[in-house]
């Protein structure tokens, strides 16, 4: 297994570290809890060649990282779209790591497990390191943990759309505006938790 450390002190940095790793797949996983607000400070133009496109991220109660994420989500959304790709957004409230998968023909090709949040900051500015490895095995045995915790139905782009209508109802919370917004209210348990590794082409061990 090959494994090389990046960071955020050179120019190799997680963003040009991303754009290559991306660059080598017809399917990409990106697991974060935080992600930019800004849809454009990622050159998604340059994942043209993707097929399938998995995000992972929080999306907790009564927080203002809600408002953020759902301009964000509604660009992705509209970015899949219009280039079809298949686009799969699950929420997944413990989640911390940050980890980013490179898969071609469903086989992982490379992977970066990182302190770097998908935003700008953490791909380009801040102090961030992480590790990048190839090993297949390990890869799955990752991506399965993470997948094993999440229990609300994948985001569509119906949950997207009244996403937007209730953020509009509530504006952003201040020192003097608590915020009570719980956009989860509107994502189903999953009954099935297994239907989201078969979706995945994911096979669980025993």
């Amino acid at each position: 297994m090959n494994e090389s450390i990046i960071n955020n002190l050179t120019r190799k940095n997680h963003l040009s570290t991303l754009i290559d790793l991306f660059s080598s797949a017809n399917e990409i996983v990106i697991i974060s809890p935080f992600i930019s607000s800004d849809f454009n400070f990622f050159p998604f133009d340059k994942l043209s060649h993707i097929d399938k496109l998995t995000l992972v991220t929080t999306l907790k109660p009564k927080t203002s990282d809600q408002f953020k994420k759902v301009t964000f989500l509604d660009q992705l959304f509209n970015f899949c779209d219009n280039h079809d790709i298949s686009l799969n957004v699950l929420v997944e409230n413990s989640l911390h790591g940050k980890i980013y998968i490179a898969k071609f023909n469903e086989q992982a090709v490379g992977a970066v497990l990182t302190s770097a949040n998908f935003t700008r900051n953490g791909l380009k500015v801040n102090n961030e390191w992480g590790v990048s490895i190839n090993d297949n095995t390990q890869i799955q045995t990752i991506e399965e943990g993470i997948l094993s915790k999440v229990v609300l139905e994948p985001i569509q782009r119906q949950h997207i759309d009244q996403f937007l209508i209730e953020v509009k109802k509530q504006p952003p919370p201040t020192p003097k505006n608590e915020c009570d917004l719980d956009l989860t209210k509107q994502i189903s348990l999953n009954t099935n938790p297994m239907e989201i590794y078969n979706s995945f082409n994911v096979s669980l061990r025993q």
